[in-house]
């Protein structure tokens, strides 16, 4: 971790946390058909995993991987009692009903400039179905892989949308009102003031540049996918003398990708 100059050093090092994980995973294998020249074997593999941050150094309030801090201030960071998969990151100012504060100034959120946990990349479970089928000399397996629940920061998505070339500034012209409470005083009080300041985001550069990492963490990524499709074939033996054995094989990866993720690719 990084010192303060003042101590006559820069970097100390030491046990960064204590963490427990758990998990469950539960196994599966059945041969769906068993003949002479014909055999097709199933097998799914279940799992469920646990994890939490159970003790940190009294002076560190985050640890965070810092391979993980790519771009803009979102990255895998752990704070106490919280998961080891989180994502800190900066986000908006809320009231102490949760509600995005309104600069009154400009209609703009406000940010709070500070990593707090946003996102958990822990799925709910993961599921892989393999099934491999042999025919005579063929052999054809494929591995489809599902995962459910887990976030995801975007990052390809706000790096187009500080440039303004993603989605969400093709509407640029039209007129809009964030429907949440000025940061005036008043935000904490039974009777917070709710914004009206009109924005059009094409003669306000800041409505897209303020937008906090919060904004591209997207929540309960799901996807099934055809993960690995591989043929082979092995010729016969007496068919090349000069070896032992001889095979061809094709492999395809990532072939078919079903998910409710705006990205290109969930990773």
């Amino acid at each position: 971790m990084r010192l303060s100059y003042g101590t006559g050093y820069v970097l100390n090092t030491q046990n960064a946390a204590s963490t427990r994980n758990k998990g469950v995973e539960i196994a599966v294998d059945y041969d769906i058909v068993k003949a002479k020249n014909l055999t097709w074997n199933m097998r799914m593999n279940f799992n469920k995993m646990y994890n939490r941050v159970i003790g940190m150094p009294a002076n560190v309030a985050e640890y965070y991987i810092a391979d993980t801090w790519l771009f803009g201030n979102a990255r895998g960071g752990l704070i106490l009692n919280g998961p080891t998969t989180s994502i800190t990151a900066f986000g908006y100012s809320r009231n102490s009903q949760g509600k995005i504060l309104i600069n009154p100034a400009n209609g703009l959120p406000v940010g709070n400039g500070v990593f707090t946990v946003q996102g958990d990349r822990n799925p709910d479970f993961t599921l892989g179905w393999t099934n491999t089928v042999r025919w005579k000399n063929w052999r054809v397996s494929m591995l489809w892989d599902l995962k459910v629940g887990g976030d995801i920061f975007n990052g390809t998505n706000m790096y187009l949308t500080l440039r303004g070339r993603s989605k969400l500034t093709q509407d640029r012209f039209s007129p809009r009102v964030i429907e949440e409470f000025l940061n005036d005083g008043m935000q904490n009080t039974s009777t917070p003031t709710v914004n009206t300041i009109v924005v059009v985001p094409a003669y306000n550069d800041s409505y897209y540049q303020s937008m906090p990492e919060e904004a591209f963490i997207e929540k309960d990524v799901n996807w099934f996918r055809l993960r690995d499709l591989t043929v082979n074939y092995t010729f016969n033996k007496n068919f090349i003398k000069a070896f032992k054995s001889l095979s061809l094989f094709a492999t395809g990866n990532d072939l078919i990708l079903l998910t409710n993720y705006s990205g290109a690719d969930p990773p």
